[in-house]
């Protein structure tokens, strides 16, 4: 699945979080909010996404379409090691089982056929200056704007 997409895969894979109940909209003010692309200082428990480098993988037959894996890195932060290292997994878990999930941002309308993990879970240690921990792992999505 190819094409143009208004949207970063970051900011699709933010949606299919919350959508699956994994996260929160940062709005509703209630826990594990997810933020796309940016990693704000507070609150000191969320979820990040990232884009990250996908991979090409060949062309349809006949029309030639080239066929992308968008990539994406989701980061976790928590101040406890164990409920931090908890979360990731659990979204790992729930994004492996995600299958033609339908999403929206602004008015435009995605359809995420399946996410593929690159890795597991790696715990990248406190954050600089606190003792927040962060963990994160990669994953590539095929995607198309409806």
């Amino acid at each position: 699945m190819s094409g143009p997409l208004t949207h970063s895969p970051a900011q699709i894979l933010r949606e299919a979080i919350i959508a699956l109940g994994l996260g929160t909209d940062p709005d509703d003010s209630m826990a594990w909010p997810v933020y796309a692309t940016n990693k704000p200082d507070s609150p000191d428990t969320l979820v990040v996404t990232f884009d990250a480098v996908g991979r090409l993988d060949g062309k349809t037959s006949p029309d030639r379409e080239v066929q992308e894996f968008h990539g994406a890195r989701v980061v976790v932060r928590h101040a406890r090691e164990s409920t931090g290292f908890t979360k990731a997994r659990s979204i790992q878990i729930g994004l492996d089982g995600l299958y033609d999930q339908q999403v929206q941002i602004d008015a435009t309308d995605y359809l995420i056929h399946a996410i593929s993990r690159d890795d597991s879970v790696s715990n990248l240690g406190r954050e600089q200056g606190n003792a927040r921990r962060l963990f994160s792992f990669n994953c590539r999505m095929t995607v198309r704007q409806l």
